[in-house]
């Protein structure tokens, strides 16, 4: 049997997610419409570095296990549609992707974040439908190297799992939770 030195982590999550904000369609569009905002309402994500005008490189990075810190990087585009009601985060290719490297306790590629929000009128709430991509190939950690591939595949997945519903949910709460305090700072 041969041992393969480097075997992949294949990296898939997908979540898709409706609710309420408390606030009308433009006000709601207005706020979601800015990525720093949106970027600091989700949990082990943030801007690495703008790249250009609503281009920018997306880094997730989590600590799974106690043991494997993982990083995945993410090239993307933000687009305002208010004439469809839309705000998508789609995958931008014209940059140079992050080179992929594995240590003993450490995996970095680059990867594929996308997310899509499609806002209808309740009123004076906005019915948000949501929806979150994360995928990325990594190198196993050379610690993982012996590790059945069938158990770092299970393992992976569910982290995979866990983390993007992590990840939605902690966006919906935390958007909402600091609209307040972002409306109070509007001009009246």
């Amino acid at each position: 049997t041969a041992l393969l030195i480097n075997p992949m982590l294949n990296v898939r999550g997908q979540k898709k997610l409706s609710f309420l904000f408390p606030a009308n369609l433009s006000t709601t569009m207005d706020y979601y419409a800015d990525m720093g905002r949106i970027a600091s309402f989700l949990n082990h994500i943030e801007i690495e570095e703008s790249l250009g005008e609503n281009i920018y490189r997306m880094k997730y990075q989590s600590i799974e296990i106690a043991a494997y810190t993982i990083t995945i990087f993410g090239d993307i585009m933000l687009n305002v549609d208010r004439k469809a009601n839309l705000i998508s985060i789609e995958t931008n290719s014209t940059f140079q992707p992050v080179e992929a490297s594995n240590t003993l306790n450490t995996t970095t590629a680059q990867g594929v974040f996308n997310s899509q929000s499609v806002f209808h009128d309740a009123g004076e709430q906005t019915k948000i439908d949501f929806s979150l991509v994360l995928q990325a190939n990594l190198r196993r950690p050379s610690a993982m190297r012996f590790m059945p591939k069938r158990i770092v595949n299970k393992i992976t997945q569910g982290i995979t799992n866990g983390r993007i519903q992590e990840i939605s949910t902690g966006f919906i709460e935390n958007s909402i939770n600091a609209f307040a305090e972002w409306q109070a700072q509007q001009p009246a």
